[in-house]
């Protein structure tokens, strides 16, 4: 007689390992989109801007962390480098939204979101293999 295995997914596909990262940054740009919307709100009603500039930078932060504990949870082994590839790839998407946003006028505080995606990816990749 066959033995059952429980499995927590719903679902009996495989992806590939791009399209695993693919949903990692997804959760991640997920997460970064709400804090953004959630904070351009916030600096319409308040008149303190300055509290939820930073919190929008907290914003991309937690994303990146997300990006990296996710695709490490999924991807198997070596969770720094799964943390560092999903973030990288996560950090030029937000690059990208911000060069667009910002019309293509590139400023110091671009260069801040490097550190901010890097680090926090690669921390969450750690932290999902232990």
């Amino acid at each position: 007689m066959p033995k059952i295995i429980k499995t927590k997914k719903l679902t009996n596909r495989t992806y590939g390992v791009p399209a695993l990262y693919a949903f990692a940054v997804l959760k991640g740009l997920a997460v970064f989109l709400n804090g953004l919307i959630m904070c351009s709100f916030m600096v319409l009603k308040s008149q303190q801007s300055n509290f939820f500039y930073y919190l929008a930078f907290m914003f991309v932060a937690l994303g990146a962390f997300l990006c990296g504990y996710s695709a490490s949870k999924n991807v198997i082994g070596k969770g720094f480098l799964n943390g560092l590839a999903s973030s990288g790839i996560y950090m030029l998407i937000i690059f990208l939204i911000s060069l667009i946003l910002m019309k293509f006028n590139i400023s110091v505080n671009i260069l801040f979101i490097v550190p901010l995606c890097l680090i926090p990816g690669f921390i969450g990749g750690n932290l999902a293999v232990k």
